[in-house]
């Protein structure tokens, strides 16, 4: 049933798939598109944080992108008393952290999160 989902949503336009080359299973990476994102709002059931660019997370498929946005659509769905903010979020200043400063070879790094989650804890 979800392969012909995919195939139907694929052959609607809804969604962009991408073969993922570096991966040892070479998965099939499936996004959905803006023509998808406005089909879904119609219905009832956008986006997490009314997303729109779902389509651009395939640019760079690779696997840690590809697992920390599953685990923020998840989050998102799921838990959303956690607020996640995703790496785009991040970097539009949305969040409230916008790198992590570390040291490296005598020289101060910035590393953009790729996901960020606010638990009780503090943020992950």
């Amino acid at each position: 049933m979800t392969g012909r989902t995919l195939h139907w949503l694929r052959d609607a336009g809804f969604v962009v798939t991408k073969r993922d080359g570096c991966s040892v299973t070479g998965e099939l990476l499936i996004a959905v598109n803006a023509k998808g994102t406005a089909w879904l709002s119609e219905l009832g059931e956008p986006l997490p944080g009314e997303k729109t660019h779902a389509r651009h997370w395939l640019r760079h498929a690779y696997s840690y992108r590809t697992v920390c946005d599953s685990v923020f659509v998840a989050l998102t769905i799921q838990s959303p008393e956690l607020a996640p903010w995703s790496e785009l979020e991040v970097r539009a200043n949305m969040a409230p952290l916008h790198s992590i400063t570390y040291h490296f070879e005598d020289q101060e790094v910035g590393k953009v999160p790729d996901l960020l989650v606010e638990t009780p804890g503090g943020l992950e």
